[in-house]
């Protein structure tokens, strides 16, 4: 197969280069805009017994946390609807920190009292 293209010669390939470098770079932002605002609205939803389910708990469990407010989420008349961004927070905030964490928390407790 040959291509009726002209092959640029050697005092052209880095302007090729820079033309092609910029030719990417308008094709990644028009994916980008494209494909970004998608994965927003894409974000995936769940009702109490999936939330539930992702959290690994019972519903009953579950639901005892929604009314303590220990999860947030969205109430539409008698229906909850969570975000992967509401689970994660929820579970993050009993999360069991290591030893390293703890000290590097003093550490930063007991420095910014010093300051004062």
């Amino acid at each position: 197969m040959e291509s009726n293209e002209r092959k640029p010669t050697l005092e052209q390939v880095p302007e090729a280069i820079r033309i092609q470098g910029l030719q990417l770079e308008k094709l990644e932002s028009l994916l980008v805009n494209q494909v970004k605002p998608k994965l927003i609205m894409s974000s995936r939803r769940y009702t109490v017994p999936e939330a539930a389910e992702y959290c690994r708990m019972a519903v009953p469990t579950f639901r005892t946390y929604l009314a303590k407010r220990k999860v947030s989420g969205i109430k539409f008349g008698k229906s909850w609807v969570f975000t992967n961004e509401d689970l994660e927070k929820f579970l993050e905030k009993y999360r069991i920190k290591t030893i390293d964490e703890i000290e590097q928390e003093a550490t930063d407790y007991l420095t910014s009292r010093s300051k004062k």
